[in-house]
């Protein structure tokens, strides 16, 4: 999340001293060369920030080309469904839950945490989506902008916040 605050940052300025179009101009490439630096780093991206990268590209291009500001504004509930649809097939599966699979290396817990975490943010994500649709749906394109750096980012900090305190509570019942 943090990783993606300087981008919406660089976009929400850019809307309000530039416009639409300026601003998803600057979050391509304020985009590209975060991944491209990561990249640099590290040598490989996972397939979350391709998936992202590449719904930068594909969107923000798309409104640029077809001066649509549509296109960009779309992009949160686009990567907010698939990120739901992912968790939730894994889910479904019951394979080992998407989210051990991120953190698990870091900190220990039993299994049914792990698949209620996993569920938890399935269902977050799939709220986001509907809300940024409904943002997009009832609201002008500035207080969308508003909406994606302050509440977006706000909502994904409370809910990492409410998951640290369930995960805490998690870690002190292990033996």
């Amino acid at each position: 999340m943090l990783n993606d605050l300087i981008p919406i940052i660089l976009f929400f300025c850019l809307f309000k001293i530039k416009g639409i179009f300026w601003a998803t101009a600057g979050l391509i490439a304020a985009m590209s060369a975060q991944y491209g630096l990561q990249y640099h780093k590290n040598k490989t991206l996972s397939s979350k920030d391709k998936f992202i990268l590449g719904s930068v590209w594909i969107l923000g291009g798309a409104t640029l080309l077809l001066h649509n500001q549509q296109f960009i504004m779309w992009k949160p509930t686009l990567i907010f469904t698939v990120f739901a649809l992912a968790l939730a097939i894994n889910h479904l599966k019951r394979s080992q839950p998407m989210i051990q699979q991120l953190l698990g290396e870091n900190i220990e817990l039993p299994l049914p945490v792990w698949r209620n975490l996993n569920l938890a943010w399935c269902l977050f994500f799939l709220v986001m989506a509907m809300v940024n649709t409904y943002v997009i749906t009832y609201y002008d394109v500035a207080t969308w902008v508003s909406f994606k750096l302050f509440g977006i980012m706000g909502l994904c900090l409370i809910f990492s916040l409410a998951q640290a305190i369930y995960i805490t509570r998690a870690v002190k019942q292990i033996p």
